[in-house]
């Protein structure tokens, strides 16, 4: 028996037409306050120029988001924030980490799949953010704030010694996940004296039956056009911040009776629909080739790759 596991990127940025109603309009790129404006939405956190009282955390996202629900949401929680762990429980469980003064969120990373031996399903997050203070002063905060909730620092190392990066991780007791639960990683901002970076990751192992954020990260793909005998087994979205600001989604699938050339031509046999098109421009040449492109509305760039277990 084979299993193939089949892998859906999409990548979202400005420059394309995505469908509203009865109107197209631009998909803006993370981070950009025309996405309020076209959507109606007034509770956007990243305009900076009017920061509010008391700051707006929206609610978590529902089972079977689609692609633009995570889209907003994601612009949404971007931009300045007074609580980090509140906006990231939007997508998955976080913990309750200090939040530096003048942090603003760069880029967000959400995932969840099934163990190997399906018994759990382990669901990763980080976040990175930019924050007042150097990298000594906010590693020396949240060393001493961790610690003050019982958490056990199991390494302090520095990275990088040429620009200087320190890495912390802690184990949280009673916790079944088996490697650090949270690590954080800070270092001086380049360019920014006053300014440093921080990314935080909490790793997590949830009931076998727990589907509830799993299903968050699915919904995007409805409309691809995927062989029928799927298994899901995974799913997750990923912000970046460098050059132009992007959002990535995932979606991983077991397919016990196909190899992955199956599952590809499955993917190019039921093209175009309503959401997706063939890209013409395969990256062999190759008919049969594992990798095939897509084109959408919704996503600058689509790739599903099928790969065997």
């Amino acid at each position: 028996m084979i299993t193939a596991a089949l892998m859906t990127a999409a990548l979202v940025g400005c420059g394309n037409d995505q469908a509203a109603g009865a109107r197209k309009l631009p998909l803006p790129t993370l981070g950009s306050a025309e996405l309020a404006e076209v959507l109606d939405t007034t509770t956007s956190a990243t305009n900076a120029e009017a920061a509010p009282v008391a700051e707006v955390v929206g609610p978590p996202l529902a089972g079977l988001s689609s692609a633009l629900d995570i889209l907003v949401a994601v612009e949404q929680v971007h931009g300045p924030t007074s609580d980090a762990a509140a906006q990231m429980n939007r997508f998955v469980n976080f913990p309750p980490l200090p939040t530096p003064t003048g942090a603003v969120i760069t880029e967000l990373r959400a995932d969840a799949r099934a163990t190997v031996d399906g018994k759990a399903i382990a669901v990763s997050s980080e976040l990175a953010l930019e924050a007042d203070g150097s990298m000594a002063s906010l590693t020396d905060l949240y060393q001493r704030q961790l610690g003050l909730l019982g958490w056990r620092l199991t390494d302090r190392s520095n990275l990088d010694p040429l620009i200087g990066q320190i890495r912390l991780a802690f184990e949280i007791p009673d916790s079944p996940y088996q490697l650090d639960d949270v690590e954080v990683t800070l270092r001086d901002h380049p360019s920014n004296a006053n300014r440093a970076l921080v990314r935080l990751r909490y790793g997590e192992l949830a009931a076998a039956g727990d589907l509830t954020v799993r299903q968050r990260f699915e919904g995007w793909a409805t409309g691809v056009p995927l062989p029928p005998g799927g298994e899901v087994t995974g799913a997750g979205i990923q912000t970046s911040g460098e050059g132009r600001h992007s959002l990535y989604f995932s979606l991983a699938l077991s397919y016990p009776e196909l190899d992955p050339m199956q599952v590809a031509a499955g993917v190019r046999s039921g093209l175009p629909t309503t959401e997706f098109s063939l890209d013409p421009k395969p990256p062999t040449g190759d008919a049969l080739d594992n990798w095939v492109f897509l084109t959408s509305p919704f996503f600058t760039d689509a790739q599903v790759s099928t790969h065997g277990k």
